[in-house]
């Protein structure tokens, strides 16, 4: 230990407190106020600036889990590193994939191969409607489902487009899902789906078998309550025998999103069990907008202007890749 010499120590006596700013800044009030002078004028109110609000990136594995999509925008082989534009009209909507990795987009009276042909489809609807939307996903490497929603009539039509005979079929039947209005179709393998469905701003989502010709077919699992607005993205292991669940709400209690979120904001990750109907608990705490691959393994997630991709299992094996300016 270091000792001061005597002389160098505090005294004992302590000194009398100087005035604060606050304590110099109330007399010289009181005295411009004896002395009939004005006040002076009161500090400026600083305004804290808005909020940036950030939108979650959305990514997208394809089907052979070797490359990632992201914002509809950019294309990411991941063994490589590199980067392709893919030309998305629309960031904000997801493109569907198909198994060979084109990507399709969706308007009212209009189907777009992304990098290749645009194709007019007629109204779904007669008399045509206003306001209807336009939603779907690649039931194979040359079919696509289209489910168009009229909000006038709160109700659904869908057609097949066949890439290969250049025409629209008429299906079995068409998709339902826990509310009427389908905001997304996500295909996984072989002919499940998931049905993102919409009431309000209250999201659902039901997992179904479905084909042209036999229509639609639950899978026996419990439904998962997304009240009152529960966000939720999943990814299809490709095997079909689970599906990976990432959301703020605790998927494996009665009522998920009735909890308050995690202090830190990340979302947990789950595993379902297709065939048995079962919830896992929370595997891992992840950024929002993680995407989980088809392996089962690993998982996709923006850090600034980078993508990287890892597993929760194994921390430090992560590789990052920045995306293009």
């Amino acid at each position: 230990m270091l000792h001061l010499p005597a002389s160098a120590r505090a005294p004992r006596s302590i000194p009398r407190r100087l005035p604060t700013w606050g304590h110099l800044a109330s007399l010289a009030l009181i005295a411009l106020t004896a002395c009939g002078g004005p006040p002076p004028p009161p500090p400026p109110v600083v305004v804290a600036p808005e909020p940036v609000v950030v939108r979650d990136p959305l990514l997208q594995w394809n089907a052979e889990g070797d490359q990632i999509i992201v914002d509809g925008r950019w294309r990411l082989k991941v063994d490589t590193g590199t980067f392709s534009p893919v030309g998305a009209p629309d960031p904000t909507v997801p493109p569907a994939l198909s198994p060979t990795g084109l990507a399709a987009v969706f308007e009212p009276g209009l189907l777009t191969i992304l990098g290749g042909r645009q194709i007019k489809l007629p109204g779904f609807f007669d008399p045509p409607a206003a306001g209807v939307t336009l939603t779907g996903y690649w039931l194979d490497r040359s079919r696509i489902y289209l489910q168009a929603w009229n909000p006038e009539r709160k109700t659904s039509a869908c057609r097949v487009f066949d890439l290969t005979r250049n025409g629209l079929i008429e299906p079995a039947g068409c998709i339902t899902g826990e509310y009427p209005e389908i905001v997304r179709l996500q295909g996984g393998p072989g002919d499940l789906v998931a049905v993102h469905t919409r009431d309000g701003e209250t999201p659902g989502v039901r997992f179904v078998r479905y084909s042209p010709e036999s229509g639609q077919q639950a899978v026996a699992v419990p439904p998962i309550d997304l009240r009152p607005a529960g966000p939720l993205t999943l990814g299809f292991h490709a095997d079909g025998a689970n599906v990976a669940l990432v959301s703020p709400c605790l998927l494996d209690q009665p009522r998920p999103c009735s909890a308050p979120p995690t202090a830190d904001g990340r979302h947990g990750l789950y595993v379902l069990d297709l065939a048995r109907g079962h919830m896992s608990a929370r595997i891992a705490l992840v950024v929002p907008g993680t995407a989980p691959a088809p392996d089962g393994r690993r998982l996709a997630w923006v850090a600034g202007d980078k993508v990287c991709v890892g597993s929760p299992r194994t921390p430090g094996a992560v590789w990052c890749h920045r995306l293009p300016q």
